[in-house]
């Protein structure tokens, strides 16, 4: 890769609002004068991370991740600092010339002959749906909606019936074994046979577009399976993977939203409506795992389930998920009862649209969802009702929605608001209102280290404390803080004055950025130097190092038994003395 210079690197860095950047990739909440997001650096519940837009720096106060817009950039997506570089230049349309070239994970040799031996099944899937009898298999799919263009996105397929596919991948090489790895093939009291015959064939890949698996359609319509799954195995796992994960990456990023649907057929309608960041469980039955994945493309999400029972019994399922993570759930209002292709079919591809775009919010679909299994007629069903509702309420930190959806359990029960409020569970009022800990470094700290960061924090506002701490002290005896001083010297000999977002790019140890961060954030850093601190600080590391000097001594002499030399380290040490005694 090319080499970037430092001009531009800076350049790029100003014209590159952090919170600009970092708002592309998770949604940001302004809480009085600052901003704030979920962090995606652990597994965060409330937004924890702050960005400060005057030093265009993030932090996060719980797991103490931070830095500037590179520095984002380069933690969130996995990648280099040169390529953080490149891409935030892309994302501010900086002219640079130097081209970001696709970085491809680093595939596991174990698990290489599985994917050539999936890509080529792909290959031959899609050769055969244009054969005698895959020609059957590409009309269902036109008479679903599904147009040629999608067929080759997403790589449909059709595999025939017999052992063809087992005879195309021997003559290609690859041994029983392998097949039997990826369970395309499989042996039974009759010998070895092909898993997917006579099926209409979606690959399945992982996060970074790997292939590992199929889901499968039957076309003969005497056998009760309809849909089959590839096994587990070592590169496929159902409950961890989500499909279309690695194609709709980029567009959930950029929408700042997920719509989760069930299965590929829905997915393929949205596509066809020209919604493009949808992602699908393969099943009702959402894991953690899954989620998971989910919240790294966007903390917002849309579920969109069938509206059948078991449908609807799974959209609840997932938001609970999701919502333990801190995520944002809506749901789709869709009031049709059809799949999302019927609703391509019946009313358009507006309408499908309109659905996603105007969701019902959690409580809304709670609300419904609950009021299915309740009898408000019945005293005691009515009062377990109001009860789980209640439990709902308390959960959403919004005090006008909290209103508004109590008012309405008033309206519909018929309980007044204190008899409501009796309802509370006494665990849950407290998640109205959490904590945030935070945990300094300074906290509980000796005068010598709070010293070195009073220090360091002074040479960070102004160039002339600088001079003065070279002239007067000129050095830390801390190792961070100490290389922190040296990059300062170098940082100063170009720059007159200080651009803390600049300056972190000049620590290659993310430990001496975290240093940094932890002490602009504390309290020892001010906006403004001021001499009279960093004078105070400078007199203090003079005298810890003459007490650091009258310690050596005092170990020095109880064992040295030259008497001659003896005498002359007591008068020195004498003269320590005093000299610590005038200094108080």
């Amino acid at each position: 890769m090319a080499f970037i210079k430092e001009e531009q690197i800076q350049e790029i860095r100003r014209r590159a609002k952090i919170e600009e950047i970092i708002g592309q990739y998770l949604p940001i909440e302004k809480k009085g004068r600052s901003l704030k997001c979920i962090c995606p650096f652990h597994d965060d519940h409330s937004p924890s991370l702050s960005i400060s837009t005057d030093k265009q720096i993030f932090k996060c106060f719980v797991c103490g991740t931070g830095g500037n817009v590179f520095q984002f950039v380069e933690k969130y997506e996995k990648i280099s600092f040169q390529e953080a570089v490149i891409k935030v230049a892309q994302m501010i349309h900086y002219p640079l010339d130097v081209e970001l070239e696709p970085s491809k994970k680093p595939v596991n040799s174990k698990y290489l002959p599985l994917y050539q031996v999936l890509n080529e099944s792909i290959a031959y899937s899609q050769f055969q749906l244009d054969s005698v009898d895959g020609i059957q298999v590409k009309e269902y799919l036109h008479k679903r909606g599904i147009t040629d263009d999608q067929i080759t996105k997403f790589q449909l397929g059709y595999l025939p019936r017999t052992h063809r596919l087992h005879e195309f991948l021997s003559k290609k090489g690859f041994s029983d074994e392998v097949m039997i790895r990826t369970n395309l093939a499989v042996v039974n009291e009759y010998g070895l046979h092909d898993v997917m015959s006579s099926r209409l064939t979606i690959p399945i890949h992982d996060i970074d577009g790997n292939p590992v698996g199929f889901t499968a359609r039957t076309m003969d319509p005497r056998d009760d399976r309809k849909y089959i799954n590839t096994s587990e195995t070592e590169i496929y796992s159902k409950g961890k993977l989500i499909y279309n994960y690695h194609r709709a990456r980029q567009e959930c990023k950029r929408q700042q939203e997920t719509i989760v649907v069930e299965g590929p057929m829905d997915l393929f309608a949205f596509d066809k409506a020209g919604i493009h960041h949808v992602v699908a469980t393969l099943g009702t039955a959402c894991t953690t795992e899954q989620m998971q994945l989910i919240k790294k493309l966007s903390m917002k999400i849309i579920l969109c389930y069938d509206g059948d029972m078991a449908g609807q019994h799974a959209i609840y399922k997932a938001g609970k998920i999701a919502l333990s993570m801190g995520m944002t759930v809506f749901v789709a209002n869709n009031k049709t009862g059809k799949d999302p292709d019927e609703i391509i079919n019946m009313y358009g591809k507006d309408e499908l649209i309109m659905i996603v775009k105007k969701p019902m919010v959690w409580l809304e679909f709670v609300h419904q969802y609950h009021l299915t299994h309740y009898d408000l007629n019945n005293y005691n069903s009515k009062r377990e009702y109001v009860s789980i509702m209640m439990n709902e309420i308390q959960m959403i930190q919004d005090t006008f929605d909290r209103d508004y959806f109590m008012n309405q359990l008033v309206q519909e029960t018929g309980f007044d608001f204190i008899q409501l409020k009796s309802l509370i569970p006494q665990e849950k009022k407290s998640l109205n209102h959490p904590t945030l800990i935070k945990r300094s470094r300074f906290s509980q700290m000796d005068g010598e280290r709070k010293a070195q960061y009073e220090i360091v924090s002074q040479l960070l506002l102004s160039q002339e404390a600088y001079r003065r701490f070279k002239d007067e002290l000129g050095f830390l005896v801390d190792d961070d803080c100490q290389a922190i001083v040296i990059e300062l010297m170098e940082y100063y000999r170009t720059h007159q004055t200080m651009e803390l977002a600049d300056f972190l790019n000049c620590l290659e140890e993310e430990r001496l950025q975290q240093l940094i961060l932890d002490i602009t954030e504390s309290e020892l850093f001010v906006q403004e130097p001021n001499m009279d601190v960093l004078l105070g600080a400078m007199q203090k590391m003079k005298d810890c190092l003459v007490r650091r000097q009258v310690e050596q001594l005092k170990r020095e002499m109880h064992t040295i038994q030259d008497p001659v030399l003896k005498t002359k380290m007591v008068e020195q040490y004498i003269q320590l003395l005093k000299k610590t005694k005038k200094e108080k």
